[in-house]
């Protein structure tokens, strides 16, 4: 057996906060969303003494765009940050940025909020991987209906 194992991090958002002790479980995979800051010393703190972040068992989805994600892999201060562990999966905004300035102007959004930290939240995570489900259901249906 292994010294290291996998580490399931959860966290109903795991986007401005690093997990709770409580909520790592070994030998489990885990998927993060906008995981910005969930880098190895993250998990080995939380995780115990010893045991390591597996990077094959973590799954990191992260909007593309987002704020913290960008400015810890792009940014000016990237050169002082770890990349976030775990296999990185991008998925397109489900709020493109147009229909984010409109919504700006009508007095949905605030008005300080600006658009990469829009994508932080949670809300478009969610819409994004349902636009991506979407897709992929037509495309099945499609399949189906050529196959017939």
């Amino acid at each position: 057996m292994s010294a290291s194992r996998g580490l399931e991090l959860y966290s109903p958002q795991n986007t401005d906060q690093t997990a709770p002790p409580g909520a790592l479980r070994q030998r489990a995979a885990s998927v993060n969303d906008n995981a910005a800051g969930l880098n190895a010393a993250t998990v080995s703190r939380y995780a115990g003494k010893g045991l390591a972040a597996q990077a094959e068992q973590i799954q990191a989805i992260r909007v593309q765009g987002e704020t913290l994600t960008k400015m810890q892999e792009q940014g000016a201060l990237s050169r002082f940050m770890e990349d976030a562990v775990g296999q990185k999966r991008d998925i397109a905004p489900a709020t493109p940025e147009q229909s984010f300035n409109a919504m700006k102007q009508a007095g949905q959004i605030g008005a300080g909020e600006d658009y990469e930290t829009y994508l932080h939240g949670m809300d478009e995570v969610i819409g994004s991987m349902e636009a991506g489900k979407s897709a992929d259901e037509t495309a099945l249906k499609d399949c189906v209906r050529g196959a017939a």
